[in-house]
This record gives C-alpha cells, structure tokens and sequence, in this order.
C-alpha cells in the first residue's frame, strides 16, 4: 500500500542519507502526516506540538534521571503518584495540541493558546532550556532519542 511504501522510504532515507536521525525522521513523518489530514494550520500546530512534547519529555527525563535513583524515589507510594502526575500531565499535552487540530484555523488555534497563555508551549521549551543548561554544568549530553 501507498503508506507502506512511503514509510520504507523514511527508512530508508533516516538510515541511508540522515545518518539515523530520529528527530529529522520525526519531522519528517509528522510533517507528512499533517499534510496527509489537509494544510490547515491545526494540523500543523498539532504535529510540532507532539514533537516538541517528545523531545521535550526526553529532555526532562534526562534532568531527572539523578533523582530517580535516590531512595525516596524508590518508595512505591511515590512511584505511584509519579506516574499518576506523569499520565495527566500527558494526557493535557496531547488535549492542549489536539485543541489546534480541532479548530483547524490560525485565529482560533492562536486564540486558544493565547487564552492559557501559551503554557503548553512554554513547559516544554523550558524543560528542554532547562536540561540544557543543567547539562552544560554537570558535563553530561542529553541522551539522543533511540
């Protein structure tokens, strides 16, 4: 089928050409998949949403990561509340950029988001801003996407 095909040519491009970059293979499907639901600029805010949240998570995971050795994290009551806090916090940023699918417009998608003032924007770039210069202090790279 047409999606097949096309997937084995991302591939094949991620591996070959890009050299196996996740985050340009991630561009690329997701950009493909905005267009493939029409050129809206929903679907495109939608699809750099979920980007940046993914990128972001993998940003905050790599700041965390000292933390989540210590004894207080092993506690299972913690463990529980942690992935509680995690599943909302999960679920809001996918309602958040699913809220520009559904609008679909520029003005409204940009009207949404000014109404919570951008914060699901603003979170994830400051994980990312965060790790990054907590990184630069401790000596450590982020940890690519696998």
């Amino acid at each position: 089928s047409f999606f097949f095909f096309f997937f084995s040519i991302l591939k094949i491009i991620t591996i070959i050409i890009l050299k196996g970059s996740k985050s340009i293979s991630s561009i690329t499907s997701l950009t493909f998949l905005a267009i493939w639901h029409g050129f809206a600029p929903g679907y495109f805010f939608n699809f750099f949403m979920e980007f940046l949240d993914v990128l972001s998570e993998d940003h905050l995971r790599a700041f965390l990561a000292p933390i989540s050795k210590t004894s207080f994290a092993q506690n299972s009551v913690v463990q529980i509340i942690w992935k509680f806090i995690c599943w909302v916090l999960g679920y809001l940023a996918c309602a958040y950029g699913f809220t520009a699918f559904e609008l679909k417009t520029l003005s409204g998608s940009i009207a949404a988001y000014q109404s919570v003032y951008w914060l699901g924007h603003i979170i994830p770039i400051s994980f990312i801003l965060l790790n990054t210069i907590s990184s630069s202090f401790r000596g450590k790279k982020v940890k690519k996407q696998e």
